[in-house]
């Protein structure tokens, strides 16, 4: 509880910053993950090398330092959802295809959206709430902490989204939708147990 109240100050100051400032930061924490602190270094480059056998030490090497900086712009946008407004969202946001999700709310049914977990997926879920006419709805993971859990959760759900933890959303299915839904799904890790885990082609 005391690190919550300790660290959600801190968290408030820099979601307010301008955003040139914030992902000026981003550039900062990307050097610092990938060439001070090295985080998870090996890991990256051994995939990447899994990955792609056909491209060179420099390309891999190149792709890892974007990496990096993909993952210092996710974590100052999920900063900056703390206090992100509608009027940001809609300017950041764009569907490009709204009409294909106009055309199925019309014949009254439910959407699933598979999604890789690349990008913003807060921003994106912001929007379909927002241009959407379906009531829309999340499966996600807990954090641990129960404090900083609340607030993520708040802030994600904070545009209609309703949020459904993973491990109730078995029961969630087994309901019946009684309007028309769209589900958003980060669908690109493995399963955590594969003796449980659904295989299809």
């Amino acid at each position: 509880m005391l690190t919550y109240y300790l660290l959600v100050p801190f968290f408030y100051f820099f979601a307010y910053l301008p955003t040139p400032v914030l992902y000026t930061l981003a550039d900062v924490l990307a050097f610092t993950l990938r060439s001070v602190v090295g985080y998870r270094k090996e890991v990256v480059l051994s995939n990447l090398r899994k990955s792609f056998p056909e491209k060179s030490e420099e390309e891999i090497k190149s792709i890892a330092k974007r990496s990096y900086r993909h993952l210092a712009d996710r974590v100052i946008e999920n900063i900056r959802c703390l206090v992100i407004t509608r009027a940001e969202i809609n300017e950041r946001v764009t569907i490009k295809n709204p009409e294909m999700f106009d055309e199925v709310y019309k014949r009254n049914q439910s959407v699933i959206v598979m999604v890789g977990h690349i990008g913003s997926w807060e921003f994106g879920g912001y929007k379909v709430s927002i241009d959407t006419k379906f009531k829309t709805f999340g499966i996600v993971s807990l954090v641990s902490n129960p404090y900083f859990n609340r607030m993520i959760q708040r802030t994600r759900g904070k545009m209609g989204m309703e949020l459904i933890p993973m491990h109730d959303s078995k029961e969630f299915f087994k309901k019946e939708l009684t309007v028309p839904s769209l589900g958003v799904f980060i669908s690109d890790q493995s399963p955590s147990n594969l003796a449980r885990a659904h295989w299809t082609n």
